[in-house]
């Protein structure tokens, strides 16, 4: 019988595994382009498992819905949760077209009826980090629950978070999987898609088809 582990907080391996699928949706021609947060709390029915309600419904919505327009599913998603009643909540980066966009919120208001700010879905900032490289700053947010280890890995360049910032109540555990992706950013098709890379012929060069020519 399958049991649900309890999961604390986003490990080291977590927090990398979820920045190289963002990187990788970026180098698919796939950015994560639109964040999302729910609040099961402000739904008109409150979820009795908010673990199998992310998978079994509303996950199942969002893939629908893109995989019907044509432009694929791409996607991670973060549970977040803290001490107290009904405080659980869950961020999602998905990849959407920008002609699509209004089209996805009147989905989700469809999907998810409840008080205005059940769902908000905004978009990415990005900052340069201490390489100079562009970091996307929901990314980051959405990591701030994470052990003290994966805090160190990350050189501490990003927030850490133990307790809510508006309420002071301690981070909680969830029930089952703390973290996900959609299977076309798993570690699966990532490895797939750099094996192909790397085993593709290159192509040459100007420099190098005017040589060859030179010599024949």
């Amino acid at each position: 019988m399958y049991t649900r582990q309890i999961c604390n907080a986003l490990t080291h391996k977590d927090v990398h595994d979820l920045s190289d699928v963002e990187h990788f949706a970026e180098t698919r021609g796939k950015p994560l382009n639109t964040p999302i947060t729910i609040h099961p709390k402000l739904l008109d029915r409150y979820p009795d498992d908010i673990g199998t309600w992310l998978s079994t419904f509303f996950l199942n919505k969002l893939r629908n819905w893109c995989v019907g327009r044509g432009f694929g599913y791409y996607a991670l998603w973060v549970r977040e949760n803290y001490e107290g009643e009904r405080r659980e909540h869950v961020h999602v980066m998905l990849h959407v077209p920008e002609r699509y966009r209004s089209d996805l919120e009147a989905a989700l208001r469809r999907w998810l009826p409840g008080n205005d700010e059940v769902v908000d879905v905004s978009r990415p900032t990005f900052k340069k980090d201490r390489s100079g490289r562009l970091v996307n700053q929901f990314l980051t947010y959405i990591l701030k629950q994470m052990t003290p280890q994966a805090w160190w890995a990350l050189g501490k360049q990003v927030r850490r978070e133990t307790h809510c910032s508006l309420t002071g109540l301690p981070v909680a555990a969830v029930l089952g999987k703390r973290w996900g992706v959609s299977r076309t950013l798993d570690k699966a098709a990532r490895q797939a898609f750099w094996e192909r890379r790397s085993s593709a012929p290159r192509e040459a060069n100007p420099g190098e088809r005017m040589a060859a020519g030179a010599g024949a």
